[in-house]
């Protein structure tokens, strides 16, 4: 692909003519053989848009605000709205033979608290759960639905194409696929292959260490090992923030790198650390009122968290301004209203309304 930078969800139909992917926001089609894309549809999650090629030459795929989209492939060809999901939003989507219905895995909130397997029904309108804790599914020609638990284990189990509906006991296939909170590392090929990644995410151990620029490292040894993510320094280089994720929620974590010690400075979910400027307190964003919002909280813990910026989308990012006068956040892309674009960067005047 010339220009491939930020392209994603890549696929073929079966007949291997045409590739379709997603990018910056845009699903594109392009031939496998020749030159030349064409945009078949803006508005597309660049991070996740559940692209499937569906039999009869249709595509599948998300557009932000829950919405489930049909296009054809047809230059000048409408798009079809199959359905808008007005909670739980969809991930992953698989067109089922015939083209009349669909797998959808929906999540739950911001999908910590779960997901789930659902049949969508084009010509009826109508979506109903079939099995829970799902991250990814297919169907197979075998006549089976082949999905993946949110533990890593595959199952599979006889699905009723004319009912829509699992139709016998399921079977357990193997297990170890690296999954996280709402992504499953493996994809199947149309008679059944698979590919997966193997080992949880659950059960890897990650640790903060330092870098030079010759690319030595050295631990810092401060006894926090687990899925330890977006660290940050304090000012003053003598502390670390970091999330530490435990039973799929993060928490954030503090660090004195010159003693050793280490506290939990979070219990009710917190996310990105960062600093602020005179280096006493740490801002985050938590959905612990609901959305994706930026809370701050006293390094040392001797204060409760304050509520800093309450947004109606999700945020998901804060740095500080050096003088302590703005606060600056972006969007979080897979919440978004479609008349309000892809994500945006916002910034805050602090101590102003």
């Amino acid at each position: 692909l010339p220009r491939p930078e930020g392209a994603r969800d890549a696929l073929t139909p079966p007949d291997a003519q045409w590739l379709a992917y997603a990018q910056q926001g845009k699903l594109i089609q392009r031939p496998i053989q020749g030159v030349g894309t064409e945009t078949l549809l803006e508005e597309v999650p660049s991070d996740r848009a559940a692209i499937d090629w569906m039999d009869d030459g249709t595509l599948l795929c998300i557009q932000p605000g829950g919405k489930l989209v049909r296009i054809s492939a047809d230059r000048g060809s409408p798009t079809e709205t199959v359905l808008v999901f007005q909670e739980d939003k969809p991930i992953w989507s698989r067109g089922l033979p015939g083209s009349e219905a669909a797998l959808v895995v929906r999540c739950v909130g911001n999908c910590a608290e779960g997901s789930y397997l659902s049949v969508v029904d084009f010509q009826g309108d109508t979506t109903w759960t079939v099995v829970d804790e799902v991250l990814k599914a297919w169907y197979v020609p075998t006549g089976h639905v082949v999905w993946v638990r949110r533990d890593g284990a595959v199952f599979a189990a006889p699905f009723d194409l004319d009912r829509l509906e699992i139709s016998g006991d399921r079977e357990a296939l193997f297990e170890g696929v690296n999954t996280g909170t709402d992504m499953a590392n493996m994809v199947m090929a149309d008679d059944g292959t698979v590919v997966f990644v193997q080992g949880t995410l659950a059960s890897a151990t990650w640790e903060p260490v330092w870098v030079d620029r010759t690319g030595r490292e050295e631990a810092i040894e401060v006894g926090l090992a687990g899925q330890v993510e977006y660290p940050a320094l304090s000012p003053d280089g003598t502390q670390l923030a970091v999330d530490l994720t435990e039973q799929d929620r993060a928490e954030i974590w503090i660090a004195d790198l010159d003693r050793g010690s280490r506290h939990k400075l979070t219990f009710e979910g917190g996310n990105r650390p960062a600093w602020t400027p005179d280096g006493r307190s740490v801002t985050f964003y938590s959905a612990r009122g609901g959305n994706q919002d930026l809370w701050t909280k006293r390094a040392d813990g001797s204060a409760d968290a304050e509520l800093m910026v309450d947004f109606e989308r999700n945020l998901v990012e804060a740095v500080w301004s050096p003088d302590a006068t703005w606060l600056i956040s972006r969007t979080n892309i897979l919440r978004v209203s479609p008349h309000l674009g892809l994500g945006d960067i916002l910034a805050w005047q602090v101590g102003e309304d």
